[in-house]
């Protein structure tokens, strides 16, 4: 929560303004937060698989690094090759950052929120399971 108000702030003192009105930046915080709950339960499973702090870094950025770069969050998906487009279109993080680019700014909201929504029911209902099942096998 804390990194998002820096990165708000940040942004703001560089000229971003929100234009979705408070309502949208606060829904925008919150999804953050809800996405960011459901994958954490991945990390809980990498941290019980892996047993040290350098793997558990290791490992999650070596897949959270090609989701978020193969992604909207840094350019916009038509101006990738077609073939990059094709996995852009179905990857959360492009749902996520279409979601609260869209929350912020106002523009189109529902479809990107609905996925965003989906996927992280979706990660969460097939990591918590795990990161549990392997906190109790080492309990």
């Amino acid at each position: 929560m804390g990194e998002t108000l820096l990165m708000l702030a940040l942004g703001l003192a560089l000229g971003f303004r929100v234009t979705g009105g408070l309502g949208g930046l606060l829904a925008g915080v919150l999804l953050l937060v809800v996405f960011a709950a459901a994958v954490s339960w991945s990390a809980v499973l990498i941290g019980m698989l892996a047993g040290d702090a350098e793997k558990v870094q290791a490992f999650g950025f070596t897949l959270i690094f090609p989701i978020t770069f193969t992604s909207s969050a840094f350019v916009r998906v038509d101006t990738m090759p077609g073939w990059l487009q094709a996995w852009a279109d179905v990857n959360p993080v492009t749902h996520l950052s279409d979601a609260f680019r869209g929350l912020l700014l106002g523009g189109e909201v529902g479809r990107p929120l609905l996925w965003s929504l989906v996927w992280a029911v979706g990660i969460a209902a097939v990591f918590y399971p795990l990161a549990m099942r392997a906190y109790r096998a080492k309990a």
